[in-house]
């Protein structure tokens, strides 16, 4: 099951562990939103000890049941924030991860990508069984991935001639 856990937190860049805890996160420079690993409930935010304000979200819905997300002030520049909360597996990514340790228990791989005997033949798919694994289970897995969220960081460009 650990390496199950550990190849969906990598596929979704989460830490996935069911807890109550406090944990800190960066704020991307500019943004307002701040991901996070799945949580039901908040007890609080806070930033260098001082709690602040906060709306909670999936994505950009706010009466999803998980979240992933904050929305905090972006005109405050925080660097950090600390937030407490009920860390949660959602089911189904609980699922998938009970599926792929399923799977690479009993996984046969076969690595012949082709085979010809004289006019029959025969082409294979060419992907290792976890590619496709993770092929067959892209829309779950894109679903909570915060892997793809950009950081988009600017500074002054100089001009190099003359």
């Amino acid at each position: 099951m650990d390496t199950a856990l550990a190849t969906v937190e990598e596929l979704t860049c989460l830490y996935l562990k069911a807890e109550t805890s406090t944990r800190t996160y960066s704020v991307r420079d500019g943004y307002s939103v701040v991901y996070l690993d799945p949580f039901t409930t908040i007890t609080s935010v806070k930033v260098d000890g001082d709690e602040i304000e906060y709306t909670p979200a999936f994505w950009d819905n706010q009466n999803a049941t998980v979240r992933n997300s904050i929305v905090i002030d972006k005109d405050k520049n925080y660097k950090e924030v600390t937030v407490s909360a009920t860390w949660v597996i959602p089911t189904d990514l609980q699922a998938l991860i009970t599926k792929l340790d399923t799977y690479l228990a009993t996984s046969k791989s076969s690595r012949i990508k082709s085979k010809k005997v004289e006019d029959f033949s025969i082409t294979l798919n060419d992907k290792t069984d976890m590619e496709q694994f993770v092929d067959d289970n892209l829309a779950l897995i894109n679903k909570y991935s915060i892997c793809n969220v950009i950081n988009v960081t600017s500074g002054k460009v100089y001009d190099r001639c003359c």
